[in-house]
């Protein structure tokens, strides 16, 4: 950050990603917010992430994290996606905006695989390994990035996921962000729910991919 990037290559790419920008959803949502100084130390401190002045809510690590699966557009939240009458005739279809174009397509490459090392060698081997023989964990091709920060009392320590899960021989993705509040004790860790959800949207979809409702004739 102090070294390669600089005061305006960071300013870009908060804005790029959402930064101190509002965000059009459902529910009010407040911006996410960072502050960049003209001290080259704080640079450092914003690009590791290691500081308490940046702040993100959930839905929008959720946002970021899907601009991999988007080619590099940060899209709009929305709640409903489709709503079908009782025929199944489609009644409506949400049209989420782009916010902004974060970074270019071929980009994601490179972000995909950067993402799926943090399961396979780094903060999120040791949850992923659990289940690597699961029977729906196993289908899946996994790509996260984990944190954890305290506050400035140093009583709760901030525990997050944000990332994905795709189906390796299919269309089927999900993006998630979780974020846990440690008090005294550390409970379940935020890469331990992260597999959770997966293993929940996926055990559905999988069920109904392998066993097909099949229609005879009468």
């Amino acid at each position: 950050g102090a070294l390669y990037l600089g005061k305006e290559e960071l300013e870009s790419y908060a804005r790029a990603f959402g930064f101190n920008l509002p965000i059009n959803f459902e529910i009010s949502l407040s911006p996410s917010q960072t502050v960049i100084t003209d001290e080259p130390y704080q640079w450092a401190e914003i690009a590791s992430g290691f500081n308490r002045q940046t702040k993100m809510s959930p839905i929008h690590g959720a946002l970021i994290a899907a601009t991999i699966i988007n080619g590099g557009k940060l899209i709009e939240p929305t709640i409903v996606d489709r709503i079908a009458g009782e025929d199944g005739a489609e009644l409506y279809r949400s049209q989420p905006a782009t916010i902004t174009q974060a970074f270019a397509p071929d980009t994601s490459n490179a972000l995909h695989e950067m993402m799926k090392a943090t399961t396979r060698s780094g903060t999120m081997r040791r949850a992923v390994r659990r289940f690597r023989r699961d029977k729906i964990i196993s289908r899946l091709e996994i790509g996260g990035k984990t944190g954890t920060i305290n506050n400035k009392s140093d009583d709760v320590k901030y525990d997050w996921f944000v990332g994905y899960a795709q189906d390796k021989d299919g269309d089927g993705k999900i993006i998630l962000s979780v974020l846990v509040a440690h008090q005294k004790y550390i409970g379940i860790r935020a890469t331990q729910y992260a597999i959770m959800a997966f293993k929940q949207y996926f055990k559905k979809q999988f069920a109904r991919m392998d066993n097909p409702v099949s229609s005879h004739p009468g």
